[in-house]
């Protein structure tokens, strides 16, 4: 097992948010992350966790340059999949707020504008999740998509558009029983009180179309349904159920019956 660790010298207690990628051999769109990540480098209030799987491809290459940059860190090793990756990147984080950033996704907010809205919307908000708008499709393109009000049958935003309270993902973390929709799961231990919507449209990151979920919607939302029957209860169960159920039966139909084209269309317009 291939293992190597950029260690950072910052302090815990100066760190505002950690970024966490998690990736396997994926070095190419790993590293179009860390391009766009390039102005939060040497910015002590943050830091950039890559979270390695054991990559046999030119991920160690890609992430070399960095060595020497104080807030970036490398870890690789085997893990159980996405999710447990995650969990060891929170584990390695110090910073007060979480960004879960996927390989090949950017960022696109500025790290003072961040910094501001967290001082607005940050510790003494009582917030555990801080939701943003982001954009679909590519770096600094496609559609921009607004965060909406929490409620239990949807995420508010894509995960890549939230900011977690570092101490409410520790103590919840990623349920590594799920494949796909763990974000969804972490979402619902949160009181929906605690989830605030950012106080700006302007878009925090810029997300790949074509995601795991994307591509096996009837899986995805197999999860979703599980995640919402043992997390909820009442009418409020009952009500997420049919929900979460038409969608499923809504999108699985699109995406038979019409060209994969059309639908990624159909998405930039709705």
């Amino acid at each position: 097992m291939k293992q190597s660790i950029v260690s950072s010298s910052l302090e815990i207690s100066s760190v505002l948010v950690s970024i966490i990628t998690v990736c396997r051999n994926n070095a190419d769109r790993l590293s179009v992350t860390i391009q766009s990540l390039s102005r939060f480098y040497g910015d002590a209030r943050y830091e950039h966790l890559v979270v390695d799987g054991g990559s046999s491809d030119h991920t160690h290459q890609v992430v070399a340059p960095f060595a020497g940059v104080a807030n970036f860190r490398f870890n690789s090793g085997l893990d159980g999949g996405i999710y447990d990756a995650m969990n060891r990147g929170v584990r390695r984080s110090s910073g007060r707020f979480l960004l879960f950033l996927n390989c090949g996704d950017c960022m696109l907010m500025a790290p003072d504008v961040l910094a501001d809205c967290l001082d607005t919307m940050g510790d003494n908000s009582g917030a555990d999740i801080i939701c943003f708008a982001y954009r679909h499709v590519d770096c600094g393109g496609g559609k921009l998509v607004v965060a909406s009000k929490a409620r239990s049958h949807r995420l508010p935003t894509s995960h890549q558009g939230m900011i977690f309270l570092a101490s409410f993902v520790r103590t919840h973390g990623y349920n590594t029983r799920y494949k796909i929709a763990a974000d969804y799961d972490l979402y619902l231990h949160a009181n929906l009180s605690r989830v605030r919507v950012a106080p700006t449209d302007m878009p925090l990151t810029a997300v790949e179309v074509h995601g795991v979920a994307s591509s096996n919607p009837q899986a995805s939302y197999k999860e979703y349904w599980a995640i919402a029957f043992r997390n909820l209860c009442g009418a409020k169960r009952i009500m997420c159920l049919i929900w979460i159920a038409s969608r499923a039966v809504f999108v699985i139909l699109i995406k038979r019956v019409f060209p994969s084209q059309w639908v990624d269309r159909w998405r930039r317009m709705t």
